[in-house]
């Protein structure tokens, strides 16, 4: 685990407060990878997302890599965010 090119995509909830709400991990390679990312997302927190101007539950996407020094990156601006 942990090694240069371990990744999940994870698919969230985001509530109006900007909480994570639901977490699934819709793949990986390793069940290791799968426990770490579903206990990580409870410490996750966003903005909380607008929907014309308004607060909004959205579903989200993220694809994360898992580095060697324990760091977990996702990257939220290519996710796939609808409300």
């Amino acid at each position: 685990m942990g090694g240069k090119g371990d990744w999940v995509v994870v698919s969230l909830y985001i509530d109006e407060e900007g909480r994570v709400r639901a977490p699934r991990v819709d793949s990986s390679p390793s069940p290791l990878l799968v426990r770490n990312a579903l206990l990580a997302s409870h410490y996750w927190q966003f903005k909380p997302p607008t929907v014309k101007g308004r607060p909004a539950l959205v579903y989200a996407g993220l694809r994360g890599e898992f580095r060697r020094s324990a760091e977990v990156i996702f990257n939220t601006e290519a996710a796939e965010i609808t409300g």
